[in-house]
């Protein structure tokens, strides 16, 4: 009888007895895994993209000629921290019809540097789109639709507004036009 009153003695200290604590090793696991799970919720990111273009091939020289303002609209997808791919939108805005650019891209992002506040990395992509006019000798570009290719270095910081980052890009498309954008973007 004993041994039996023993055991259930012992059950009775375990069942009311407070939880033991966590060790701290376990609690910051846990806290990691966390954090990788909102993160790989809030995988996509939308950015709004603004600037200037210019033209290194114009056939103008004229400054109002080799620059013009720039807008693209990106959708990205992290896949790691460090890689991600997306679908990018750019026009040069202007009403003259003979400098009239819109692309879309198809991209591919790499960053070497990913830190708690900012990160740095280069893109390179593939996409199509009519010709500017201006690059060519006669203003009407060879075919209505273009193949282009883009790369570029890239830098976005991350706000402390939740999932607000504000970033800088600098592409290059064809090697014939350079644009310098400011970009806001917004994690989803």
């Amino acid at each position: 009888m004993g041994i039996l009153s023993s055991l259930i003695l012992s059950a009775a200290l375990l069942a009311t007895s407070p939880p033991v604590a966590e060790p701290k090793a376990a609690a910051e696991s846990k806290a990691v895994e966390e954090a990788v799970a909102v993160e790989i919720e809030r995988n996509l990111t939308v950015r709004l993209k603004t600037g200037i273009s210019f033209f290194t091939k114009s056939q103008s020289t004229a400054i109002p000629h080799l620059l013009k303002p720039n807008i693209r609209l990106e959708l990205a997808r992290t896949l790691t921290p460090k890689t991600e791919i997306g679908v990018d939108v750019g026009s040069v805005v202007t009403t003259n019809p003979n400098y009239r650019v819109l692309t879309g891209y198809l991209y591919a992002a790499g960053y070497f540097h990913t830190g708690s506040l900012y990160r740095i990395g280069v893109r390179g992509g593939v996409g199509a789109g009519p010709g500017p006019r201006i690059l060519y000798a006669d203003l009407r570009s060879q075919q209505d639709l273009t193949g282009y290719t883009q790369f570029g270095v890239i830098m976005d910081w991350q706000l402390p507004v939740d999932r607000l980052q504000i970033g800088l890009q600098i592409l290059v498309e064809n090697l014939s036009v350079v644009t310098l954008a400011l970009t806001t973007g917004w994690k989803i």
